[in-house]
């Protein structure tokens, strides 16, 4: 424990004084390249022998540009744009369920229980033939999200088919409503007195929900802890800090982050009081566990307070700022680095895979992205 703590403050001691670590000269601009850029779009609108649409060039254009980044950084238009920024307050305006796609038309993958669709008798399986009287065959999962979405107390009407292609056929109105969205689904004692809590992501309201269910497991007085972060791909970063204070004792450092402007440098402390459950901990990873989750996991092991166990986790240590366009839409930009208490970087070069499904967006504010295989609506 002594070993690790020197150790630990060694890293701390590098994280502040290595250059290797100091921000990234500002990047040379070009004004021919500038020039260039213009000069094409100039010509397209001059000389292109068919109608041009502006809006539509503007946005071929800046998705080529995010491409030549890392596969983190992405641009948005303004309707994906929306459901990135709403994905950290953990709730939305809809029926809450999440979608997927299957056989050509939309499919109930989840159902959030107590919302609307669980009250209107939606459940999981059930195949969407339409929306509001429009087919949804071949209908894109995210167009469809978007319909099911919509002010709170107005009407959407659904026609289902359950129980397979040999299923019945029903038509279902559903009143949509404020759906909350737990980031902390499970927390019990299980069997020898062992706590398990299971965070699914970090959005605005993971650690309240987190101390909830500390306080609930804790009355059982277990004699060791579980903390599930499998499949966690990350989240809001001041969330999973303050999930990190509950076992990190006070002034310890937690994560550091690095980028090329000095706004982007920060550290992050334990300001929280001794741990709720002084109890031995094992946290759950797997491939899935990235960003903001590898935060959590990469301090409490830097600190000897936790045993991790699974797989390799996915390797995203990187911070992204999401940054609005004028007109709509916005893109998620990578603006640091993260960096563990004793110095260590868990960034995996962005080219060897693709970010998790569900892949959130760590940043100094609420931000969440996701890759939309799967929608909430």
């Amino acid at each position: 424990m002594a070993h690790s703590r020197r150790l630990a403050a060694l890293g701390l001691l590098l994280v502040l004084l290595s250059p290797g670590l100091a921000a990234a000269p500002e990047p040379s601009r070009d004004p021919v390249d500038d020039a260039r850029l213009n000069q094409v779009l100039d010509l397209i609108r001059e000389e292109y022998a068919g109608d041009v649409d502006a809006r539509r060039l503007a946005d071929g254009a800046i998705l080529g540009i995010m491409e030549q980044l890392d596969s983190h950084s992405r641009y948005f238009d303004a309707a994906d744009f929306e459901d990135l920024r709403s994905g950290t307050s953990g709730g939305y305006d809809g029926i809450g369920v999440g979608l997927g796609a299957r056989g050509g038309y939309p499919v109930i993958l989840t159902v959030t229980p107590g919302s609307p669709a669980a009250r209107a008798g939606v459940h999981v399986g059930d195949r969407i033939l339409s929306v509001g009287g429009t087919s949804a065959r071949d209908m894109e999962v995210a167009e469809v999200s978007r319909l099911l979405r919509g002010p709170a107390r107005t009407r959407v009407t659904l026609s289902l088919r359950s129980g397979g292609e040999d299923g019945f056929t029903q038509e279902v109105t559903v009143v949509r409503a404020p759906v909350v969205i737990p980031s902390v689904p499970d927390a019990m004692l299980l069997e020898g007195r062992i706590a398990y809590i299971r965070i699914d992501q970090f959005t605005e309201h993971t650690s309240e929900e987190f101390c909830s269910a500390l306080d609930r497991v804790s009355a059982g007085k277990p004699r060791a802890m579980i903390l599930d972060l499998r499949g966690n791909p990350g989240g809001v970063l001041t969330e999973a800090v303050d999930v990190a204070e509950r076992f990190v004792p006070r002034g310890k450092l937690i994560v550091t982050t690095k980028g090329r402007h000095p706004s982007q440098d920060r550290l992050y402390f334990s300001n929280a009081p001794p741990p709720r459950l002084p109890v031995p901990l094992a946290i759950l990873v797997d491939e899935g566990t990235a960003s903001a989750a590898e935060v959590v996991t990469g301090a409490l092991q830097d600190w000897d307070l936790a045993l991790v166990v699974g797989e390799r986790t996915y390797g995203k240590g990187s911070v992204q700022t999401i940054l609005p366009l004028d007109g709509g839409g916005g893109i998620k930009l990578t603006t640091a680095r993260y960096y563990t208490p004793s110095g260590r970087s868990f960034d995996r070069p962005s080219d060897v895979a693709e970010a998790p499904a569900g892949d959130a967006t760590a940043v100094p504010g609420p931000a969440v992205g996701a890759p939309w295989a799967f929608r909430e609506a």
